[in-house]
């Protein structure tokens, strides 16, 4: 279902008769996502894409692109090619794929795990054919979120070097079987079922920090990052230039969960980090911009001890232990 006729196409719509679903990743590029040719039915990158066996050389989404004579050639080829959309900087989108396959309850799990934390309002959602649903939120420049599978149980986070089907892609799935049928695939389609993907929302910031910091299996950022192990080995070694906010931030979060979030610990995270900064190479890297990271982490971290909190009390009264 498409509620803002986005991604409508006429009867006899020109662009739709000459490059079939192709239409649609015109229209996906127009908003600014970076598009893929898809195999018929399927998830994996077309086999139209080139294919280099050079060490080190990527394919697939790396031929993502949103350059309309690129989109034209592709779709040109094979009309039926499902849409595939990169996730990351390539199109400043995070998609949270909430599964149900295997007796998953990734959806469920998701919103016990949100608890007290929110969405902004109409994030595009699409329904999959399998049941699931996929959740765009925009990121902003510079603000890049990884590959997270099984961050949750039945929740996968896709960012840097992912991609999803997109509307009105289509997957193969065999119906039941009865006797004297065979059991011919049918293509059941992805739907937009909430929002428009041509005004997704910001990602907002608890997300995006969970994603990058949040061990799997869906830990908080303080559960084993950030230990003692962990601080005497940066303070050995020092952190790589490309890997210095997201190693802080992790760091901090650990020592934020130890040393507490008032003052006191502030103090003592601050020393912590110092430790590491003094074997790092911090040039372009300001104190106005560590004080941000620290900020960020012990928001994060006592935002979740709140909410643990709740949890602990909720689950003593259920048992009749508050009095």
């Amino acid at each position: 279902m498409d509620h803002h006729g986005c991604l409508a196409f006429g009867q006899g719509d020109p662009v739709a008769a000459h490059f079939g679903l192709g239409a649609a990743a015109f229209r996906y590029a127009s908003w600014g996502y970076a598009v893929i040719p898809l195999v018929r039915g399927g998830k994996r990158p077309h086999r139209m894409l080139p294919v280099s066996y050079e060490p080190g050389a990527r394919g697939g989404v790396y031929h993502s692109s949103g350059s309309s004579a690129q989109i034209g050639d592709w779709w040109a080829t094979d009309k039926a090619a499902n849409v595939g959309i990169a996730t990351g900087h390539r199109s400043a989108l995070m998609v949270v794929d909430l599964d149900v396959k295997r007796g998953e309850d990734g959806p469920g799990n998701f919103t016990r795990f949100m608890g007290g934390y929110a969405l902004p309002e109409q994030v595009p959602c699409v329904m999959t054919p399998s049941g699931g649903w996929h959740l765009w939120l925009r990121l902003p420049p510079g603000a890049p979120v990884p590959e997270r599978p099984s961050i949750l149980p039945g929740v996968d986070i896709k960012g840097e070097g992912g991609l999803v089907a997109a509307p009105p892609s289509m997957a193969l799935h065999a119906p039941i079987e009865r006797p004297g049928e065979f059991a011919t695939p049918v293509p059941i389609p992805y739907l937009w079922s909430v929002g428009c993907p041509c005004s997704a929302p910001l990602a907002p910031s608890w997300l995006t920090e969970w994603a990058r910091a949040a061990p799997e299996r869906g830990g908080s950022p303080g559960d084993g990052h950030g230990s003692l192990a962990d601080l005497d080995e940066l303070a050995r070694t020092g952190i790589p230039v490309g890997q210095r906010n997201a190693t802080i931030y992790r760091l901090a979060c650990g020592r934020f969960r130890k040393h507490g979030t008032g003052p006191d610990g502030w103090a003592l995270v601050a020393a912590d980090l110092h430790r590491v900064l003094a074997v790092t190479d911090c040039t372009g890297f300001s104190a106005g911009e560590l004080n941000t990271i620290m900020n960020s982490a012990r928001r994060f971290v006592a935002d979740m001890e709140a909410a643990e909190a709740v949890q602990q009390r909720g689950w003593e009264a259920s048992r009749g232990r508050v009095r």
